[in-house]
């Protein structure tokens, strides 16, 4: 068996880690302040002023819907924290009366909560690369993501898109271990991650596809840990569901909604590579944009012709569950236009 850490030690291997993730906030950190106290983008009004109306009346129901329920709760969760806490002690930071706050209040910190996200979003991938392939490969990966530009510049944002990023990555680490030990710890960290990544944003959705996979592989001799998994994992989203799921009819509604203005604006004749130019230019480079690609086409092709000559040790693999979320959501991506180019930032 191939040893998971190579003759590099721990302590080099933990050293560049960090390094990697120090880089990654001094590339991120001098924006938090940026353009305060207006705001950048209209995710970041939209966002911090749902969380500060939730610590205003002591309510998780945001009572506005466009943006997936987990991404306000945890906005919502950092600003009760700041505002119960008194700016962390910080004194004269926040007006005395919680009726005075505004959404400008808490930017800085909503921001510096959206940064701490993604640079453990970097972490996370490398715990991703290790299981794939081994350290060389997961620090690679936390190299390509903490200098990506597309991850750069929506990081430091007001927006779902930080926690989908890591709650993803790291939905799909457990998937591949529940790949390698379909424990039950190992399938309920999958499906309970796998629906927190798809509730701070919708793109997240396609993880089913891994997640069937890796659940079949061994849903047989395993029912009874992948049945209870699931109802834990179910059981604990629908707690968390219950303070707006009177609203559920109203949040499906402009769900529909927003996926049905996508499409609509899509190009029936042409396929839209608007996010191809924006991957293979500033979102992540030339090189690496096409490193990456043509190692997904190289191995996908290898796994298909293993099928087609249907080899009798043919294996599910994990680089075959990563291939299944990656190659969907492109062709998904290819069909519809690409209004906001964080929606390939799950790719990057």
């Amino acid at each position: 068996m191939k040893p998971l850490i190579p003759s590099l030690k721990t302590t080099v291997i933990t050293f560049s880690l960090l390094l990697i993730c120090l880089c990654a906030f001094f590339m991120r950190s001098p924006m938090i302040t940026y353009g305060t106290p207006f705001v950048f983008h209209p995710d970041e009004y939209a966002i911090t002023n749902a969380g500060l109306e939730n610590v205003r009346f002591n309510r998780l129901d945001p009572h506005f819907y466009l943006y997936p329920i987990y991404s306000v709760y945890a906005y919502t969760f950092i600003d009760w924290v700041y505002v119960k806490t008194n700016a962390f002690g910080f004194k004269n930071k926040l007006p005395s009366d919680i009726k005075d706050l505004e959404p400008k209040d808490l930017y800085v910190i909503d921001r510096v909560f959206s940064v701490a996200i993604s640079i453990a979003a970097i972490a996370a991938l490398f715990w991703l690369g290790l299981l794939l392939e081994n350290v060389y490969a997961g620090l690679a990966a936390a190299v390509l993501l903490a200098f990506s530009y597309a991850h750069i510049d929506h990081s430091w944002l007001i927006k779902p898109d930080p926690g989908m990023v890591l709650f993803t990555t790291l939905a799909l680490v457990f998937i591949l271990k529940t790949l390698k030990k379909p424990s039950f710890f190992n399938v309920f960290a999958s499906f309970a991650l796998s629906i927190i990544a798809v509730f701070f944003k919708y793109n997240a959705a396609l993880l089913a596809v891994p997640l069937v996979l890796a659940v079949s592989t061994y849903y047989g001799t395993n029912k009874k840990n992948f049945f209870g998994a699931a109802t834990l994992s179910f059981a604990l989203f629908f707690i968390s569901f219950l303070p707006v799921i009177r609203r559920t009819p109203l949040i499906i509604s402009t769900l529909f909604g927003s996926v049905s203005g996508y499409m609509s604006v899509g190009h029936s004749v042409f396929p839209n590579l608007s996010f191809i130019s924006y991957l293979f230019t500033t979102g992540m480079g030339p090189l690496p944009a096409s490193l990456c690609f043509s190692a997904l086409v190289y191995y996908t092709w290898k796994t298909l012709r293993s099928l087609s000559l249907k080899k009798r040790d043919f294996v599910l693999s994990g680089k075959d569950l990563l291939a299944a979320f990656v190659w969907p959501y492109l062709i998904l991506l290819f069909f519809i236009r690409v209004e906001f180019m964080q929606h390939v930032l799950i790719i990057v």
